[in-house]
């Protein structure tokens, strides 16, 4: 446990994911990219584990992620910050995603450079 002033906090693994968002996604549509390129090494896919942790490919573009669910508002998401290669680059950026039965949407923001909505459906 680390103590600041008068405010502390434990630091713990965290708790699990929720289930919804658990598994693994088809990236189906970007708002930047068209299909040809979410899929030009592979199909684009985003693939969240129990504990948070996880990866998405699209295009040219390969990432390991690190999440935990978040609100904004009355809403709930899933919110991580990835870090991987575009282009062979390094890159790095933050995104959020929400679930709605069989399909997830969310926004990717690359650090210094793009950001681009998302739809995925699940695939496994």
């Amino acid at each position: 446990m680390r103590t600041d002033g008068n405010q502390s906090w434990l630091r713990t693994n965290g708790p699990d994911v929720k289930k919804r968002y658990i598994g693994d996604w088809r990236i189906a549509e970007m708002e930047c990219w068209d299909a040809d390129y979410i899929d030009l090494v592979g199909p684009g896919r985003m693939e969240i584990g129990r504990d948070g942790t996880g990866s998405f490919h699209f295009g040219t573009v390969d990432a390991e992620i690190d999440s935990k669910e978040g609100k904004l508002g009355h809403q709930s998401r899933l919110e991580f910050t990835f870090e991987g290669s575009a282009e062979m680059d390094p890159c790095s950026g933050r995104g959020w995603a929400v679930v709605d039965g069989e399909e997830m949407t969310g926004r990717i923001y690359f650090h210094l450079g793009d950001d681009s909505g998302f739809k995925a459906t699940r695939s496994g």
